[in-house]
């Protein structure tokens, strides 16, 4: 696969006991299905199953591939992860080529991805942060930060007023500071899944997103 710059690309395992492998795996079919829409209408229609999401804060660009996804199965997957020289830019978007670019098309994503992203916090990671820490307002930066992206989903902006706890701060985000503005203006869905990659190591299986992944 062909990139716009010379950096590195990893690929990295999304392992069958991932908190979020049966999440991301949803996603990644509905970015898939929105890809062919779009090229649905397109006379150059060339598309290879692959979607790349743009970030916002994390710096690191996220390619999801569809061919290697079965919803049969429990196998490991893999997604790619690619740092940007530079933050993306909303208003000069990307040539597009084999790989779709979906960052113009969270308005049509968003629903799916707040939906996984709320029954992943919901069904499970809410009560284990719980255990780990003898309640929410003990736990982590990380874990204040993950709790108000999801807090945000059911209301229409950011809404930090929680002050008995650890500021929600993520990637140098402190998102007290983004109090009533769209969670979409200061993160993408990019950031949500290096999130989500970040989160499983440093809270759910403890080991740092710094081994293996680099930030």
């Amino acid at each position: 696969m062909t990139t716009n710059n010379n950096l590195v690309m990893k690929w990295i395992s999304i392992k069958s006991d991932y908190s979020f492998y049966t999440h991301l795996k949803l996603v990644i079919i509905q970015s898939d299905l929105v890809a062919k829409e779009i090229l649905s209408k397109s006379v150059n229609s060339e598309y290879n199953g692959i979607t790349r999401f743009l970030p916002i804060i994390s710096r690191k660009a996220v390619y999801l591939n569809k061919n290697i996804i079965n919803l049969d199965n429990t196998e490991d997957y893999e997604i790619g992860i690619k740092t940007q020289e530079n933050q993306y830019d909303f208003e000069n978007p990307a040539q597009k080529g084999k790989v779709v670019d979906l960052a113009h098309e969270h308005i049509h994503l968003s629903s799916i991805f707040e939906k996984q992203f709320i029954n992943w916090w919901e069904e499970d990671i809410k009560n284990r942060i719980h255990e780990k820490y003898n309640g929410l307002k003990n736990a982590s930066p990380i874990c204040q930060f993950t709790r108000q992206v999801r807090n945000s989903f059911g209301h229409s902006g950011i809404n930090v007023t929680a002050n008995n706890c650890m500021d929600p701060i993520w990637n140098k985000l402190n998102l007290k500071a983004t109090n009533g503005i769209d969670i979409y203006a200061v993160l993408s869905i990019a950031d949500l899944i290096n999130l989500w990659i970040e989160f499983e190591h440093d809270e759910v299986i403890n080991t740092s997103y710094n081994n293996g992944y680099g930030k």
